[in-house]
Order: C-alpha cells, then structure tokens, then sequence
C-alpha cells in the first residue's frame, strides 16, 4: 500500500517537494505523544544488532546511513535515526544560507543548523557537509569552507568537504551541473581545513565527496591529494539519475564501479562512504564487497519506505562483533 502510494505521489511531484512533504510528516510525529517511541519499535529495535562497524575511529550501529541533501537545514537527525540510520549527513550547508529561484537550490547556512544542533541533541552520529557559496570564485571558496568548517566542527562527528556546490549560480540536488562541480581549489581547501583541524583537542573524521561524473585524470589526483594530505575517506557516489534510467539500475551500477576503483586505486587506504541507486540489502551488500565501508541511502528512503534501514540490515549476512572494515578486505 505504501509503496503504490508513493509511487504515484513521486511520479506526480519533484523531488524537492516529496522530500518537504516527508519532512512535515516527521516533525507531526514528534509533537504526538510517545511518536518517536513508537516509531522506534516498529522500526530500529527491530533491526538486528550484529552488523556494527568501526570506521573513521567511530562506531557504526550499522552499515547504513541517510545522504544529505534530505535533511539540508539539520532538524530531522532525530526523527529520521528512529528508522535505524546509524549515522544522518545534514546539509549540504554553506557558511551562509543561500536561495534560489526553486526548493531543491536551497542551502541552509551553517550557523541556522548550528541552531538545531544545540537545542536537540543527536541520538546518532552526525555528518556534516560543508560547501562552499555557489556564487564565490577562487579564494572565496576556500574562505567559504574554512568558515563553515570553523563553525559547524564542534557540533558533528565528522565533516564531508563538497566541492560539487561552488563556483556555480544553479548547482543541482547533487552538485553542479552534471556533477563536474568546481575542484579547482578543492587541494587547498583540503589542506586549510586539515591545518585548522590541527587546533582542535579533538581529530574528527574529514571526508571528500566524489562523483563519478570527474574523469579518471582527476579521480587519481583527489585520491592522491587526500593520501598525502591526511584526508580520513570518502563519500562516492551520486544520486543524479539519468532520463532514460527509469529503475536507477544505470546509476547504482556506475557508482558501483567508481567506488571499486577508488577502492583499488587507493589499496584500501582510504575508507568509502558509497551512496547512490541503494534499495535493498543485495545492493548494499554489492557495495560493502566493492570497497565501501558505509552506504548511504537517498532515494530508498522514499521509493521502499521507513523500513528501508531495517530490511537492508536484516538482509545482509550476518558479522561477529566489532569489526573495522579494514581487517575484511
């Protein structure tokens, strides 16, 4: 019933509207007494709990985590970990809120999420992603991320640097167009924010996110760039869906392949968070044995419903204890 439902909604609506619908949805259960507590026992204690994971020095309920870009203003962390995401990416967030002329090109900025973060307190770990102001050029990007790193650091367990946001007036969902995005300044945006990172008492986790739309040349120099610098993985994937690619077979199997040669390229060294085309637990699996460490879902949440975490969980075969993912490959 859910499904044929949404099915339809989907086919009727955008994106960015099915994902503001859902949102009023999750911020009404939260006023019903006792919501949230139901709805974590339809759905997260129902996830079996051997499948935990060390990556990053952090510890991973599970594999599966939410991408960004559904929850861009950091205010649905909590509701949406009820579902049993072990880990929310709030964002993409930029150092100051920017709108555009439709929902989907909007970016909250960082200090309004900051906001969120300080009046509820997260029950799962929170990625941030960080971008830079879609209509800054060279070093203004650079400053852009220095300042939503400075600010956004103390109130989430890791940061994702998104290069896909800058330099351009119309970015999409995902990035820029075609996800070529602007990676120009992204060597140095890695090496200021590794050097801020330095001030810190803490060293949380700092990732890269990487669409398979750049070309090899350019994959094999991020991948070099994050070695030698000190970057701790990263997020690859998309979820930017051709026309033609009506079941998102064509995207999941793209980003499987990018992911594996990033996998091989690096040796290993560099853990992977693969996001994009996940549905069930087969493809998650396919994606842990391609190299990743984590999946992230996006679109699942809404073709395959709440219980998305709990039936990809539950399908994958089953681990003994703590387990880095850097001892199974």
């Amino acid at each position: 019933m859910y499904k044929a439902l949404l099915k339809y909604y989907l086919r009727h609506n955008s994106p960015a509207r099915a994902f503001g619908i859902a949102a009023n949805l999750l911020s009404a259960v939260r006023k019903i007494p006792l919501g949230r507590h139901l709805v974590r026992m339809r759905y997260k204690n129902r996830i079996r709990t051997d499948r935990k994971i060390e990556v990053f020095g952090l510890e991973f309920a599970n594999p599966v985590g939410l991408a960004a870009s559904i929850d861009t203003e950091g205010v649905l962390y909590n509701s949406l970990s009820d579902f049993g995401f072990s880990f929310v990416e709030i964002g993409p967030m930029s150092y100051v809120k920017q709108d555009y002329s439709t929902p989907a090109r909007h970016y909250l900025g960082v200090k309004k999420a900051i906001e969120h973060l300080r009046r509820d307190s997260p029950d799962c770990i929170i990625a941030g992603n960080i971008t830079g102001n879609a209509r800054s050029r060279g070093s203004e990007i650079v400053k852009d991320f220095e300042n939503a790193f400075a600010l956004l650091y103390d109130f989430v367990d890791m940061i994702v640097i998104n290069p896909y946001c800058s330099g351009t007036e119309e970015p999409e969902a995902d990035g820029g167009a075609e996800g070529a995005g602007n990676l120009a300044e992204l060597p140095e945006v890695i090496d200021r924010i590794l050097t801020m990172r330095l001030y810190y008492d803490t060293n949380k986790p700092v990732l890269v996110r990487l669409m398979p739309e750049i070309t090899r040349a350019q994959t094999d120099e991020i991948i070099e760039c994050c070695l030698s610098g000190g970057i701790d993985g990263i997020e690859a994937g998309s979820t930017l869906r051709r026309n033609d690619d009506s079941d998102g077979s064509e995207l999941f199997n793209r980003n499987l392949g990018f992911i594996n040669y990033i996998f091989e390229k690096s040796n290993g060294l560099l853990p992977i968070i693969g996001v994009g085309g996940v549905m069930n637990s087969v493809q998650a699996q396919q994606m842990l044995d391609a190299g990743a460490s984590l999946v992230e879902v996006y679109t699942g949440l809404f073709r395959e419903g709440p219980s998305v975490v709990k039936n990809i969980v539950n399908g994958l075969p089953a681990r003994t204890g703590l387990q880095e993912k850097t001892d199974t490959k």
